[in-house]
């Protein structure tokens, strides 16, 4: 990807075939899942979500939040991917929320931005879009309604670790 302006500069899909010979490749080969497949980024997503918490003036670079290694929003536990060996790490940084990739700490930024807020940004993202790439069969990723992103502390909080869209 071009980092100036976001354009695709090589795309690259495994296992391959040789177009030379596709007669003889298997049928899942032929198909292109970088863009007919819906993909969850996970943890390359954060990075993301933190723009969106200091852009929407949620968060300061300077601020820090209580990772405790697993967290309860409304009956479901979501935990660092480590808790087991690390536990918690007690008061991180925003930068290393990102270092340690950690969900705990990730769900308690996104927290102080409003769901409304949130949504509007990944709307405005085009999350729900296709891009308009020169291929065939692009998929568009999926996105929940402004209510029932809105109504529940789940959905911000499970959008902010990107298990799925919202």
């Amino acid at each position: 990807m071009n980092v100036q302006d976001g354009s695709i500069v090589s795309l690259v899909s495994e296992p391959s075939y040789d177009p030379n010979k596709f007669y003889e490749a298997k049928l899942e080969q032929l198909k292109d899942w970088v863009i007919s497949d819906l993909y969850e980024p996970g943890s390359t997503f954060k990075p993301v979500n933190i723009a969106i918490a200091l852009e929407s003036g949620a968060i300061q670079p300077t601020d820090t939040v209580y990772d405790e290694g697993a967290i309860a929003i409304e009956g479901w536990t979501i935990q660092n991917s480590d808790s087991e060996s690390m536990g918690g790490r007690g008061t991180i940084s925003i930068p290393e929320v990102l270092q340690y990739s950690s969900n705990v700490g990730m769900v308690h930024v996104m927290q102080h931005v409003d769901p409304g807020v949130y949504y509007g940004w990944l709307e405005r993202m085009g999350l729900d879009k296709p891009t308009g790439i020169d291929l065939p069969a692009e998929a568009s990723g999926q996105m929940k309604t402004y209510q029932q992103f809105t109504e529940t502390a789940i959905e911000p909080a499970t959008t902010a670790l990107v298990k799925d869209f919202p």
